[in-house]
């Protein structure tokens, strides 16, 4: 699993809350471009490479998620196997929050807004998000990709690698031209709810993991000037996780059968 890119999928359950759009200023790239295959292979590679890369058959990870300036805590929990995913989330205040894919079904439980299938949009980017090993296969997660240039994001010179699939919004990854390792992402988010927002992600303190280097921080910008910082206490490389974790919540069933009677 990347983490890096789960983050995303995560900010996706907390557009549950009621927020506003938010527009971050970022710098305008420089000319200086390189092939983003070199960029993603040397993400690899510094990583701990592509075989380390490979062996990751399973991902767990816990922590604790914050909204420092409104005063809010809770706890995150991620489990992974091959094309199967769940997220949960609970914070004070807010509930208990889920999203999850069991090969088939994206899907997302939430005590403010209930339960829900996600389609279209919504369902590729949970899917591409939670991607096992997603730089190993991103030319089959992606239509396109592109190198556009350098530019400054979280305080360094970044190689900015834009991703598109159809009419999806782009997704910009920012790749440190020092040490190879992802600095972040930008993407816009949508949601029923309350519609579109622009949201950065800044990912941070990297560790390793059985061989393979994850970030344990990401920072994701909030309107309003807010932070949503979560950060991983544990992270598991192919510890055993029971499959039935995966199977669909039955509220989800239900509505997978209201679906079914209405065709």
């Amino acid at each position: 699993m990347n983490l890096q890119t789960s983050f995303r999928t995560l900010l996706g359950i907390m557009m549950t809350l009621p927020l506003v759009g938010l527009a971050v200023a970022q710098d305008t790239a420089t000319q200086e471009k390189v092939d983003y295959k070199k960029v993603i292979a040397d993400y690899i590679e510094a990583t701990g490479g592509e075989e380390a890369h490979k062996k990751i058959k399973t991902v767990s990870a816990k922590g604790k998620i914050s909204i420092p300036s409104a005063g809010l805590e809770g706890k995150v929990q991620m489990s992974q196997i091959a094309n199967k995913a769940r997220m949960e989330m609970e914070i004070a205040g807010i509930g208990r929050q889920e999203v999850g894919y069991d090969g088939e079904t994206v899907w997302q439980m939430s005590q403010m807004t209930g339960s829900e299938i996600l389609e279209g949009d919504r369902r590729k980017q949970v899917i591409r998000d939670m991607a096992l090993s997603p730089m190993l296969e991103i030319e089959k997660l992606y239509d396109s990709i592109e190198c556009t240039g350098i530019e400054k994001f979280a305080g360094e010179d970044c190689y900015v690698l834009v991703m598109k699939s159809g009419d999806d919004e782009p997704v910009y990854n920012y790749f440190s031209v020092d040490s190879k390792l992802m600095a972040g992402t930008k993407t816009t988010v949508s949601d029923p709810n309350v519609g579109k927002m622009e949201v950065v992600t800044k990912v941070s303190e990297y560790a390793d993991f059985d061989g393979v280097k994850m970030s344990q921080v990401s920072t994701v910008e909030l309107p309003q000037g807010m932070q949503m910082v979560t950060k991983m206490d544990e992270i598991k490389i192919n510890s055993d996780i029971d499959s039935k974790l995966f199977d669909l919540p039955a509220s989800i069933e239900e509505l997978k059968k209201d679906e079914s009677s209405d065709k």
